[in-house]
């Protein structure tokens, strides 16, 4: 479609990425093997976000409340849930 709004649309389109280190507040089960966490970062503040693969043995373990985390962030748009890459930091 070449209409105006259409275009309008798509000229707003960002991808919102960033990386920071963060501690982990909660998490709620979500589908079969995604969480719903919720993590507090320096630069960001409180942010939500679906890890998925987050109820296999390897990230259940230390996806425990309070653990310091890396987390990569990825989104399309501000107003969606974004998506988390999260790695422990000791």
């Amino acid at each position: 479609c070449s209409t105006r709004c259409c275009l309008k649309v798509i000229k707003n389109f960002k991808n919102i990425n960033w990386e920071d280190n963060c501690y982990l507040l909660s998490k709620k089960k979500f589908r079969e093997n995604a969480n719903i966490i919720n993590i507090f970062t320096e630069k960001k503040g409180k942010v939500n976000g679906i890890i998925y693969g987050g109820t296999s043995r390897k990230i259940r373990n230390y996806l425990q409340i309070s653990n310091k985390l890396f987390a990569a962030y990825s989104s399309k748009n501000e107003n969606r849930l974004g998506y988390f890459k999260t790695e422990l930091i000791s």
